[in-house]
């Protein structure tokens, strides 16, 4: 698809995944807009309306796949797993930025389920491939990476106060050069530094939501978002809901929202 090149907004009644191979793309999704790159995994549900436009000089391409909607249906109703990719109720679809091991796993599995025979066996078997290697990279997306750089994830997980650096955290904690940790977190982890230290930030967040009294203001500031406007939809984009919204279904303490002198209430 050349630059500007578009798919105008649909839906339709099956679910489908696709994949950025080249190119970048701006993709709509019920009304909210998110930049795609190569390597970037997006479910589409059957009651999402979407609409994607090439964004960049490289011409945009990409690799779809559908499913349908009943033998989704059966394996969300068997496989826990599932319902996190297929049957979430947020405003907002999954996506996930690959790692080149998983993204290379995924070309090879497509191929091979376009080239076997039609079978439910070969579709299931792609299917429940696929979500296990998702949900064991997202349980611990640096599993891949070399030991230091594992080492200095967990040390920003320790060490939150560094995620004020942006960017950079990773490699201060890992005492390397920030091209370098660019390009270990992308060949293994499928991430740029800002993305890694964005879900950290996020991560921080949803614990101090769940956990603090503090006001959704503060939190953005300590996990180092310089405003609301960024921290909203780096939050959503890796739970699918506001901050908001997720502190009023994980708040731990009774006393996180409660009426102030005015009677109104603080969050």
């Amino acid at each position: 698809m050349p630059t500007g090149g578009e798919i105008e907004e649909h839906r339709h009644d099956f679910h489908e995944i696709f994949w950025i191979l080249s190119g970048e793309a701006e993709h709509e999704v019920n009304g909210e807009r998110s930049r795609l790159r190569h390597g970037d995994l997006v479910w589409i549900r059957p009651h999402d309306r979407h609409r994607v436009t090439g964004a960049s000089r490289q011409p945009l391409q990409f690799y779809n796949l559908a499913f349908p909607a009943e033998i989704i249906g059966e394996l969300t109703a068997r496989y826990e797993e599932f319902r996190y990719y297929f049957g979430s109720d947020n405003r907002q679809p999954i996506m996930i930025p690959l790692s080149e091991s998983l993204f290379e796993w995924l070309d090879r599995g497509a191929a091979g389920l376009r080239n076997s025979p039609e079978s439910r066996l070969a579709l299931d078997r792609f299917l429940m491939n696929l979500v296990g290697e998702l949900s064991t990279m997202l349980a611990n997306p640096y599993r891949r990476c070399p030991a230091w750089l594992q080492e200095a994830a967990a040390e920003l997980e320790r060490q939150p106060e560094h995620l004020k650096l942006g960017s950079r955290a990773l490699a201060v904690l890992a005492g390397r050069t920030p091209e370098h940790v660019a390009r270990e977190l992308r060949r293994f982890a499928g991430v740029t530094p800002s993305e890694a230290v964005n879900r950290a930030r996020a991560d921080y967040a949803a614990r101090l939501l769940s956990g603090s009294d503090l006001t959704i203001t503060q939190i953005a500031y300590q996990c180092g978002f310089g405003s609301l406007s960024g921290f909203f939809p780096a939050f959503r984009r890796f739970y699918g809901e506001t901050p908001l919204e997720y502190r009023r279904t994980h708040r731990i303490f009774a006393n996180i929202c409660f009426p102030d002198a005015n009677g109104s209430r603080r969050y």
